[in-house]
């Protein structure tokens, strides 16, 4: 992917432009304002569709359980958390 390099008020300008060839020709582009980089505009990747099996099952292994988290240590905390 090529880079290049455009003024910020050339950039509003043909801001549209700009984009629609982007579409066509894949390139970086890096705005800039007194010659520094302000900005970088890059294509999109390709969207991706996951499979069920791709996401499914990745928090495995990864949640934990504690023993007797919904019961309280005394009588008295139950009765001050209602």
């Amino acid at each position: 992917m090529t880079t290049k390099q455009i003024p910020v008020t050339r950039f509003k300008a043909q801001c549209t432009s700009l984009l629609r060839q982007m579409r066509s020709k894949p390139q970086k582009w890096q705005i800039t304002n007194r010659g520094k980089v302000v900005a970088v505009v890059v294509p999109p990747e390709a969207d991706k569709v996951d499979t069920p099996a791709e996401w499914l099952g990745s928090l495995s292994g990864s949640v934990t359980y504690k023993k007797g988290w919904d019961q309280p240590e005394a009588a008295d905390l139950w009765e001050a958390n209602r």
